[in-house]
This record gives C-alpha cells, sequence and structure tokens, in this order.
C-alpha cells in the first residue's frame, strides 16, 4: 500500500478529501445534533454514525502526518545522491501510506479505523 502512494499531487488530494470530508461531518453534527449511547456527539460520515471527536482527531492526525511528509520529502530532495535521501524517501512513503490508510476510513465512514493510524 505505502509503495503505491507518493507523488506529492496524490498526497496533497487525499488530505484534502480527508479535510473536506471532515468539515463536512462536523458541520453536519452540529447542524442536527444527536448523542450516542455513551453520550457522545456524533456525525454520520459514509452513512455511518461516528463520533465527532474520531474525526476531528483523525483529520488532526492527517494534516500532521501531512507535515511530516512535506518535510521528509523535502530533506530528501536536499540529500539528494547523499546519505539520508533514501531513509528521507522511505519515510515519505510510509507517512503517503499512512494518509491513505486514513483516508480510506473516512471514504467507508469506519470509526474503528478513524481512530487507528
Amino acid at each position: 500500500l505505502d509503495a503505491k502512494v507518493g507523488s506529492r499531487d496524490q498526497v496533497d488530494a487525499m488530505v484534502a478529501k480527508i479535510v473536506k470530508i471532515a468539515n463536512e461531518a462536523i458541520k453536519t453534527g452540529m447542524e442536527v445534533t444527536k448523542m450516542n449511547k455513551y453520550d457522545r456527539l456524533v456525525t454520520t460520515v459514509a452513512g455511518n454514525e461516528v463520533p465527532i471527536e474520531n474525526v476531528t482527531s483523525a483529520m488532526t492526525r492527517a494534516l500532521m502526518h501531512y507535515a511530516n511528509y512535506i518535510r521528509y520529502s523535502n530533506a530528501a530532495e536536499k540529500e539528494k545522491g547523499g546519505y539520508g535521501e533514501e531513509y528521507n524517501l522511505n519515510y515519505a512513503k510510509d507517512t503517503a501510506g499512512t494518509i491513505k490508510k486514513i483516508m480510506m476510513a473516512f471514504d467507508r465512514g469506519d470509526a474503528n479505523n478513524l481512530n487507528r493510524y
């Protein structure tokens, strides 16, 4: 999975999609206030009820991973042909894979996996 993701445009698009889905879910959740059996605010993501804190937490983590992705991609570019290039490229690919997993959890409305990565 990690090896199949990696171009900057792909990662940018995935993060934009995560933020868009999360913002819509939060907006919907605040318009139609609903509590689950544990007295937590919930919203709907891809047709499934998800606690709002799962949505906001997952979006925050996706943005943190995105910052790391950019940091490691830039470091790899600076180290081109040098010692750290491969390390930084591998870390950037791993981070892109994690972002993809978060996006897939949003696509499915999977509350468990939103908090997993």
